[in-house]
């Protein structure tokens, strides 16, 4: 991925925002680039750079433009022409000419969304200077796009609206910001201004502050309106009346790919003049006479009239409850690039100022929530963003240094909710592209491995069946999608509105490989041809892909009735986790990413219930499957990717939660533009068992998930003992009606297995009551001021195990000794015996052991890792101990201490 690069700062005290329904402008990029992408050429889609708004540089609130086109020295279009620079003046010139005579025919187009858009770009390009346009090579980015300076510059390479020979832009898109009020400023005075504000019902629920938000002076809308009515700007002229300014209800229409907005007009009267333009006075008295002597003789009116409004003024604000949260669910806020780091664990990758909260137990009031958290953390720096009501799911920004901390003091500042939290994590693509060209390579081989054919006999699959595909981006009109598209959705945008470009491409393969038409002379028919197909976009323009973003796509797909998901992506990890040991792998799968996984679950059984499918692609690290959270489930099929030789791809993750294997090299499918390539990755792997379990369901939709999951297993080609079997459509059609091969052999009879705990636990009571004290564990408890180690003395077993390369369970045992020095015992299943010499350490607080040096084991037989150890006391006293590998931070894992002797 290139890196984005600082081009420009501007203050937001010099500018005035530009607002599009009720939204400034900035917020529309990724729409924007994409629309210009697709009309102009992929040349302009990296036109605009991207803003990153609200930081404060010198005490003051700037917005920082990025981009990553420009990689050398950072030349403005006003520097290169002091430098005689005139290709670079040419270049500028040609291309704002281009995107100029682009917006003048969308605005004269006899299309109604055309004129739209055109009223949307012409407002967005309205005053961009040359020192805000930046050229390098072929390459040109405008920075500063979407304000409008306060003091008028002489440098404009965009002309303001009212100053081309163009319609002018829609005159109510420069608002002033609303402003909510809460009970703590229910005491404050209204001030004329404050009497100005255009604050509409919708908009009192908006949790926006005046610094959140910067404010437009209500004059730069009164000269907005003014200039575009056509009049001049003489002191004393034309003001309209609050009256008459236009309304800013309207909102993204959610049923039309593009944004849907209504256009305004100026108000005319009857007689065709202009309604806003206010009469004359009569000869020899001015306005203002004629104003006191309406006030003196109707004075006692305008006094019952302040008298109300004040009254009413009070009871509606004393009324309104204050709500810290947004006003609707489900609004993903965009991710800053810059802003997604490793996590503590060096294992993922977060964004770095959020954190995720899902709440438990009886008590899953997100408003409750909401108000508590904001008692508890007032700074406007701490505030929710983000929340959905199924899943009682909630996401906060919070100071990105203080994220692991907050991770950790939340559940004790508001203990009366149950939750589970977690990292914003970032996913990633499962593929990995080659360029191997477009000769025919035996882009069938894949077809053939997984005896599809035999299948084909019986069903290319059925219209009834819907496979969802959640991914980065699609193109929708490429040919072997045509007629089976439906409920196309971008989670972001909130609409149907799915695309793709240069860094979304790879939904476009995962379909095809899927559910490609079959009999068009084109490609290759996907592995169930009939089904329909459900595009589900969760990347930005950029190709970021968010947790959040991916289970709102999970959910949407399981309520519009998808019947297998096909999920192509994954938790990003570091590079570096492959030179990790099994054993540190397996330590990892078994101690982190705990609350994701629980999620994780959750979030699976309700696709269960519902009887959909879910196929995940295992990853392309060459680690263990289940190292993302996402994998852990036995709801999912998770499937590993093959070679045409039939072996485990060289990239494929692998390990026991490998459901199933599938062809994952040189897979032959659609890109955008009606183009086809090659893919390697468990990407590839993935839709074709989503595929292959589409058309199972068609022949049997009876079949519940799992079902479908051990039919393939059980009619699988076995591979090894790394990845699952290969998939076998012929024998698995074959099979579908036989019991034997739709139960799983491991699996027992729900009913033998809770008889059996019953059993056991009359025994374990029975022997209770013969013994009592049997059994009990010593945990071991700790003084509130650790001043020596007496109270640690004597041996002590983990709760907590660890793994050997093998795959074993390790019981670790510590031996404390009176002279602050110890002993570490690991136990393998076997018996053999390795040992380390510990050195204690007392911290008033707290105390450490640490391994001097590795475990060695018996009669040579290997060794295992350093480690410290780290005791301190819970809420209740109890020793809560965290081992840290010495040399492998993810390493990391919590036990408690349990006395043995």
């Amino acid at each position: 991925m290139k890196a984005f690069r600082d081009l420009l700062v501007t203050q937001l005290d010099a500018f005035q925002l530009l607002y599009w329904q009720k939204l400034p402008l900035y917020q529309y990029a990724p729409r924007i680039t994409s629309f210009l992408s697709i009309k102009l050429g992929k040349e302009f889609e990296s036109l605009l750079a991207l803003p990153k708004v609200g930081v404060e540089k010198d005490g003051k609130k700037v917005i920082i433009w990025r981009s990553d086109e420009i990689s050398g020295q950072i030349m403005s279009l006003d520097e290169w022409i002091k430098k005689g620079g005139i290709q670079e003046q040419a270049l500028a010139e040609r291309k704002i000419k281009q995107v100029e005579d682009f917006i003048a025919n969308l605005l004269t187009s006899s299309s109604e969304e055309d004129k739209t858009w055109g009223n949307l770009l012409q407002l967005c390009f309205s005053d961009i200077s040359s020192t805000a346009v930046f050229i390098e090579g072929d390459k040109i980015v405008i920075a500063g796009w979407g304000l409008r300076p306060i003091a008028p510059t002489e440098n404009t390479v965009f002309s303001a609206p009212h100053e081309r020979k163009l319609p002018p832009p829609p005159v109510e898109e420069i608002i002033p910001q609303p402003r909510i009020v809460t009970e703590e400023d229910s005491n404050l005075n209204v001030t004329e201004e404050d009497s100005n504000l255009n604050v509409t019902e919708e908009d009192s629920n908006l949790n926006v502050t005046e610094e959140d938000v910067p404010f437009v002076p209500e004059t730069a809308y009164l000269d907005e309106l003014h200039n575009a009515s056509g009049n001049s700007n003489t002191p004393g002229n034309v003001n309209p009346t609050a009256a008459q300014k236009t309304s800013h209800s309207e909102t993204f229409s959610q049923d039309t790919p593009h944004p849907s907005f209504a256009e305004k007009g100026d108000k005319k009267a009857s007689d065709g003049t202009d309604e806003r333009t206010i009469a004359s006075a009569p000869p020899g008295k001015s306005g203002t006479q004629l104003f006191f002597d309406f006030f003196k003789r109707w004075w006692w009116v305008w006094l019952l009239l302040l008298l109300f409004s004040l009254i009413f003024w009070k009871t509606c604000n004393t009324s309104k409850e204050v709500v810290y949260r947004p006003s609707e669910p489900n609004i993903i806020i965009p991710i800053d690039s810059n802003d997604i780091v490793f996590a503590d664990d060096s294992i993922s990758m977060v964004v770095s100022d959020r954190l995720n909260v899902a709440l438990r137990g009886s008590n899953k009031d997100i408003d409750a929530f909401a108000r508590a958290f904001k008692a508890a953390y007032p700074d406007p720096a701490y505030s929710i963003i983000y929340y959905d009501t199924l899943t009682s799911r909630i996401q906060i920004q919070i100071p990105a240094e203080q994220r692991s901390q907050m991770a950790k003091e939340l559940p004790g500042k508001l203990p009366e909710f149950e939750m589970l939290i977690w990292h914003e994590s970032i996913f990633s693509n499962e593929a990995l592209p080659t360029d191997p060209g477009f000769g025919d390579r035996n882009k069938a081989w894949y077809i053939d491995a997984i005896k599809v054919a035999g299948a084909w006999g019986k069903s290319f699959g059925d219209k009834n069946i819907t496979v969802a595909i959640i991914d980065d981006g699609f193109d929708l009109r490429h040919e072997e999608f045509a007629g089976k598209i439906t409920k196309a959705w971008n989670v972001l945008d909130r609409s149907p509105n799915v695309f793709a470009n240069a860094k979304t491409m790879h939904g476009s393969h995962v379909g095809g490989t899927a559910i490609a038409n079959k009999n068009n002379s084109a490609g290759l028919s996907g592995i169930a041809p009939d089904c329909n197909f459900m595009p589900i976009q969760v990347a930005d323009a950029n190709g970021i892909i968010s947790m959040t973003a991916v289970i709102d796509g999970i959910l949407y797909a399981i309520n519009q009735g998808a019947d297998v998901i096909n999920l192509s992506l994954g938790l990003k990890t570091n590079p570096l986790v492959s030179a990790f040991p099994i054993s540190v792998q397996r330590d990892i799968i078994a101690n982190t990413f705990h609350e994701e996984e629980l999620f994780w679950k959750e979030i699976f059984a309700i696709a269960e219930e519902n009887n959909v499918a879910v196929v995940i692609a295992g990853g392309n690290d060459n680690v263990l499957v289940g190292l993302d959270p996402m994998q852990r489930s036995d709801y999912t099929i998770n499937v590993a990717a093959l070679s045409p030789d039939l072996k485990k791809a060289q990239f494929s993750n692998f390990g026991e939660l490998s459901s199933l294997s599938a062809p994952g090299v040189q897979i032959y499918s659609s890109v955008p533009n009606n183009r086809y390539t090659f893919m390697d990755g468990t990407s590839m792997a993935a839709p074709i068992v989503a595929g292959a379990v589409a058309l199972i369901k068609s022949i049997r939709p009876d079949l519940k998930p799992r079902e479908i999951k051990n039919l393939l297993q059980n009619t699988g080609l076995y591979i090894s003992e790394f990845v699952g079997p290969l998939i076998q459509l012929d024998r698995a059609v074959d099979n579908i009606n036989n019991p034997d091969a739709i139960t799983n052999p491991g699996e027992m009879d729900c009913n033998a297995i809770s008889q059996k705990i019953d059993s056991l636990q009359q025994e374990i009571e029975r022997l209770r009551r013969l013994c009592p004290d049997a059994g009990a564990q010593d945990t071991m408890k700790m003084p509130d001021i650790i001043e020596d180690l007496d109270f640690s003395l004597g041996r002590w077993k983990s709760t907590t195990s660890i793994h050997n390369d093998k795959g074993e369970e390790v019981t670790l045992f510590f031996d404390f000794f009176p002279n602050q020095s110890g002993k570490l015992t690991l136990v393998e299943p076997s018996g053999l015996e390795c040992a380390a010499q510990l050195s204690l350490k007392a911290n008033r607080s707290s105390f450490d052991a640490n391994q001097i040096k590795e475990a060695v084991c018996a009669r040579g037989q290997g060794s295992y890792s350093e480690y410290t150890f780290t005791c301190e006391p819970d809420a209740n006293g109890y020793a809560q101990c965290v081992a840290q590998n010495k040399r492998v931070k993810a390493n990391r894992f919590p036990f408690k201490l349990v006395k043995i002797r």
